[in-house]
């Protein structure tokens, strides 16, 4: 290891003084006279020439006058340490320096052409770029490109006024409203114009129908096709109303609710007989309105001169709140009365006719005969609700009552 230093001091003295200083007889250290006037650098030059690139000054040698003392410069290992160290990995190589221009290469593995020491830059100097006329993109060149090169590429079209509101082109906002749209001149109003995805300024041909007012009638209306104000109507009518349309027909959405010419307003039984829930059942097809209990008015002569207790006087004192008979109508003596002949006929006969075996809304229906209003001399007529045929009765023999009046 001695021997290694030896030759290091050996090297950097040379550096300092020269080779001629230092020669001596082959075979021995010893200087065989003093340093003849050769000028050199001193060790101290050497370091700020590498620290900071001073230029420094050759000097002569001149002979100490005394030995050494306290050193003043800077030691080898300072000096050392300011010496480039080779760098294999980021070092340049000319190919990454413009050309022309020199640089001190830290490669020492010959990478690009480049070795320790001294070299040249061979990167090209970059010109102005431009690309073909239209072009979307087009190729940059390999080279170096200075701060003042001008790029031909600028268009004085890039403005926020030529690129579509809600789009940015190079930092540059747009501001044009495109126009879009598949709507055709017959979708908009004669007189107006428009754009669309295929063009602007574009005609209008629809016609422009005002107020339109149509009146319902028994066939469909045409409604003409084209621009209407939002003025125009359907003709309504106050007596489009269930009340006034026959069961089973719907005239504009409305369905009927009258039967006969009456409207059931209680619980409908089959499509005939319509329950008030009033103790009273309304025939739908003649309106007229029966007492619900078949059997309240009992078994009574048609006439009863003595007693007075017959079908007249007892139909005669019906009344809402009458014992038994489950009447809430809010009816009055002397509204109710006896059925004709015809009525009671009525009943057996027709769609959905009453029978004691098919009772429908009443309760209490006999199978035997039923007083009505119609007398002949000393008999009166009975109808028969079973076998629906006339009995002539004496007026003194007793027979069933039911009463019934006209429409609510």
């Amino acid at each position: 290891m001695r021997g290694k230093y030896v030759l290091i001091v050996v090297v950097l003295l040379t550096l300092a003084f020269g080779v001629g200083r230092l020669s001596a007889a082959p075979g021995t250290l010893d200087s065989p006279a003093s340093p003849d006037s050769t000028s050199s650098y001193t060790l101290e030059e050497i370091y700020n020439r590498l620290n900071d690139g001073t230029a420094g000054a050759q000097s002569t040698f001149t002979e100490p006058s005394s030995g050494p003392g306290t050193g003043t410069m800077h030691t080898l290992n300072q000096i050392m340490d300011k010496a480039p160290a080779a760098d294999n990995t980021d070092g340049a190589v000319p190919a990454e320096v413009l050309t022309g221009k020199t640089y001190w290469s830290l490669r020492t593995d010959g990478s690009g052409g480049s070795s320790w020491g001294l070299e040249t830059g061979t990167a090209a100097a970059g010109d102005n770029v431009s690309g073909p006329e239209g072009a979307r993109t087009f190729t940059i060149p390999d080279g170096f490109y200075a701060g003042s090169k001008t790029a031909t590429a600028n268009d004085s079209d890039l403005a926020a006024g030529n690129i579509a509101s809600g789009v940015s082109i190079f930092e540059v906002t747009g501001a044009a409203i495109v126009a879009t749209g598949d709507a055709t001149a017959s979708d908009v109003l004669t007189g107006k114009t428009f754009s669309n995805a295929s063009g602007a300024g574009i005609a209008g041909t629809m016609p422009d129908n005002g107020a339109v007012v149509i009146t319902p009638t028994t066939t469909n209306t045409v409604i003409v096709g084209g621009y209407h104000n939002g003025s125009g109507y359907v003709v309504g009518d106050a007596d489009l109303v269930a009340g006034n349309i026959i069961s089973g027909v719907e005239i504009f959405g409305v369905s009927g609710e009258r039967h006969g010419g009456c409207v059931c307003t209680g619980v409908l039984n089959g499509t005939r007989w319509c329950d008030n829930e009033d103790g009273t059942v309304t025939d739908l097809t003649t309106c007229l309105v029966w007492l619900k209990k078949a059997d309240w008015g009992g078994l009574k002569p048609w006439e009863d001169c003595e007693n007075h207790d017959d079908v007249h006087s007892r139909v005669a004192a019906l009344e809402a709140g009458a014992a038994a008979a489950d009447l809430s109508d809010g009816s009055e003596p002397g509204d109710w009365r006896l059925p004709t002949l015809r009525e009671l006929d009525g009943l057996t006969y027709g769609s959905e006719a009453v029978l004691a075996s098919t009772p429908r809304a009443f309760t209490g229906v006999q199978s035997s005969h039923y007083w009505s209003s119609l007398a002949v001399g000393m008999v009166a007529v009975a109808w028969d609700l079973d076998d629906a045929h006339i009995y002539y009765c004496l007026r003194s023999d007793s027979r069933l009552v039911w009463p019934v009046r006209g429409e609510q």
